[in-house]
C-alpha cells in the first residue's frame, strides 16, 4: 500500500501546480475526439475472431439509482451491445434516485450485497468499506491493466476517491462533468450593436457594465444566481478561492476568504452593487428570477453552466434571431488576476465493488469499462448503428439528438454503465456556439483543488469549526457588498474568522490529507 501511496503522490507532485489550483486538467485527457477506436467484434470473412472478455455469458449485477426522466429499460440497446461484445449480462437493480440512498443502507445492513453499486460519491464505500462490504481496489492493481493506465494518468482524481485511510473502494467515474462546465456568458449581439468590446481586463470589464447601464437604465448589467456561491466560480480569476484550498507552491493549507485578494474582489462586487450594476436583491434571487432577468433582456453578462448559451438562445431567437449568448474568457482580476476560473469539469460519483461470490468476474467487466474499446462503445455506441461518420467527424444519427434522448433511446451514458465517458459524444449534438463554449470553457478550467477524506472525528471538527467559520464568512461578507459593516472592518473580520478556530480546523484538512497521500 505504502508503494502505491508513494506512487500517487508522485504523480500528482510532479505537474505544475499554482495557489488555488486543483490538480486535473480536464483538457489534458487522453479520452477526446479520434482518440479511441471502436472494436466492433468479428464478422464474417475475419482471419481471426476477437476473444470476448468472458467465455460464456457471465450474469454481473448491478444497484445503482435511476432519474424518473430516464428511467432504466430492459430492452436498451446499451445491454444488447455490451452481451455481444463481452457476453456479459447485466442485472439492473434500477433504483429510483430519490429513494437510493435508503436502499443502499438496507442493502448493507441485508448483507446480500449485488456485484457492484454505483453511488454519487465515496462517502457510503468509506464508510462500508473498511468493515468489509468492499473491494480496495489498489491492493488488485495487478489484475486491471486498463484501470491501472488511467490510474497512472489521472492519479489526482483517483486521490479524491480515498478513503481517510488511504484505500480506494470505488472505481471513479471520469469525463462525463463536462456537463458541469461553467463560464462566463454574455449577449455579445448587444456588445456588438453598441461597440462595446468583450472585455480583457477588470477595467473593461466594470465599463462595459456601465455603458450598458446608461444604454438600458432598468437592467442589471451583471446578473447571477446563488447569492455568495458565485464566488465558488469567479474568485479563481483573483487567484483566491471563496474556502479552503491547498497552495501548491507554498505546500501549505489556505482559507480564501480572510486574503487580501478576496477583500479587492468584496470591494468591486460592493462598488458594483453601489452603483446598481449587479441586482439590488442577488443575495436571495432566485434561478427562476434570475432565468426570467436574462431571458427578457434585463442582464446582459452572467456566469453559469455553459449550457445556459443554448439554454437561452434557442427560445429567444423565436421572438429575436439576433440574440446571441456566447462565452466570455474569463477576465483577469485584481493584483492576483488570472484568466481562470474554477475547475467545474468534476464529477465525484464511483462504481464501489462489492465482496461477492461473484468478484472476480466484476472486477473483470469494470476493468474492460476502462479500455478504449469500451470508452468508445459506452460513450457513442456503434457505427453505422447510433452514429456515422460525417464531413465533421462522428455525428448521431436520427434528428434533433441530445444527451437526453441519447440516454433514453440507447441506455447510453446511464448509471452504471460506463466509467470513463468521451465528452465528444454528448458535445456532438451542441449547436456552434455552445461547442464553442465547450472547447474555451476546458482551456480556462483552474486545475481541480483536491477533495479531502476525513474521519469521524475530523469530521465533527469540520460540522463545529467548520460550520461557525462558513456560516461568519457568509454573514460578514454579505454585510460588506451591500453596506450594512464598513469595508474598512476588514481586517477586523479576518480576526474573528480566525478565533473561531480557522488554524485547527485547517491543521485538520491539512493532516487528513498528509494522511491520504500517505505521508
Amino acid at each position: 500500500m505504502k508503494k502505491v501511496l508513494a506512487l500517487l503522490l508522485v504523480l500528482v507532485l510532479g505537474a505544475s501546480l499554482a495557489a488555488c489550483t486543483p490538480l486535473s486538467d480536464p483538457a489534458s485527457t487522453s479520452i477526446q475526439a479520434g482518440e479511441t477506436t471502436a472494436v466492433q467484434g468479428t464478422t464474417a470473412g475475419e482471419e481471426e475472431e476477437t476473444p470476448l472478455l468472458f467465455s460464456e455469458p457471465t450474469v454481473i449485477e448491478i444497484m445503482a439509482p435511476y432519474h424518473a426522466s430516464w428511467p432504466f429499460q430492459e430492452d436498451w440497446y446499451v445491454l444488447d451491445m455490451i452481451k455481444r461484445h463481452t457476453n456479459a449480462v447485466i442485472k439492473m437493480d434500477a433504483v429510483d434516485s430519490t429513494g437510493f440512498i435508503d436502499k443502499y443502507n438496507i442493502t448493507m445492513a441485508s448483507g446480500e450485497l449485488p456485484d457492484i453499486i454505483f453511488d454519487f460519491n465515496s462517502d457510503q464505500g468509506n464508510l462500508y468499506g473498511p468493515d468489509g462490504a468492499f473491494v480496495n481496489i489498489l491492493e488488485h492493481l495487478d489484475k486491471l491493466p486498463n484501470f491501472k493506465k488511467f490510474y497512472e494518468r489521472e492519479a489526482a482524481h483517483v486521490m479524491s476517491s480515498m478513503s481517510p485511510d488511504g484505500a480506494l473502494y470505488g472505481f471513479p467515474i471520469y469525463g462525463i462533468g463536462n456537463t458541469n462546465l461553467r463560464g462566463w456568458l454574455y449577449r455579445r449581439d448587444i456588445f456588438e450593436k453598441h461597440s462595446i468590446p468583450a472585455p480583457k481586463t477588470q477595467e473593461e470589464f466594470y465599463n462595459a457594465l456601465k455603458k450598458l447601464k446608461e444604454i438600458y437604465p432598468e437592467s442589471y448589467p451583471l446578473t447571477f444566481r446563488e447569492n455568495l456561491v458565485h464566488f465558488k466560480m469567479a474568485s479563481a480569476a483573483w487567484g483566491t478561492c471563496n474556502e479552503q484550498y491547498y497552495d501548491w507552491d507554498e505546500k501549505v493549507w489556505k482559507y480564501g476568504p480572510i486574503e487580501d485578494s478576496f477583500k479587492e474582489m468584496v470591494a468591486f462586487y460592493k462598488k458594483l452593487f453601489d452603483e446598481d450594476l449587479i441586482p439590488p436583491d442577488f443575495l436571495t434571487l432566485t434561478t427562476q428570477q434570475w432565468q426570467q432577468i436574462l431571458s427578457s433582456n434585463g442582464a446582459f453578462l452572467t456566469l453559469d453552466y455553459i449550457v445556459r448559451v443554448d439554454f437561452y438562445n434557442v427560445p429567444m431567437r423565436e421572438e429575436n434571431p439576433e440574440v446571441n449568448w456566447r462565452y466570455m474568457e474569463p477576465v483577469p482580476f485584481g493584483s492576483k488576476g488570472q484568466k481562470k476560473l474554477r475547475f467545474s469539469a468534476e464529477s465525484n460519483t464511483i462504481l464501489n465493488l462489492c465482496n461477492s461470490d461473484n468478484q472476480e468476474a466484476a472486477m473483470k467487466f469494470v476493468d474492460w469499462m476502462y479500455s478504449d474499446e469500451a470508452v468508445d462503445l459506452l460513450s457513442w455506441g456503434e457505427e453505422g448503428v447510433t452514429y456515422r461518420i460525417g464531413p465533421n467527424g462522428r455525428e448521431w444519427i436520427g434528428e434533433n439528438m441530445t444527451a437526453d434522448t441519447i440516454r433514453k433511446q440507447y441506455g447510453l451514458s446511464t448509471n452504471g454503465l460506463y466509467t470513463l465517458f468521451n465528452y465528444d459524444a454528448h458535445a456532438a449534438t451542441f449547436s456552434p456556439e455552445l461547442r464553442e463554449a465547450d472547447t474555451m470553457a476546458l482551456s480556462c478550467q483552474d486545475k481541480m483543488i483536491p477533495r479531502v477524506a476525513l474521519t469521524q472525528e475530523e469530521k465533527d471538527i469540520d460540522l463545529t469549526i467548520g460550520v461557525s467559520i462558513r456560516e461568519h464568512y457568509r454573514s460578514e461578507i454579505s454585510k460588506f457588498i451591500i453596506g450594512d459593516r464598513p469595508l474598512d472592518e476588514f481586517d477586523q473580520y479576518v480576526e474573528e474568522i480566525k478565533s473561531l478556530g480557522l488554524d485547527t480546523f485547517l491543521d485538520t484538512i491539512s493532516k487528513a490529507f498528509r494522511r491520504q497521500l500517505g505521508e
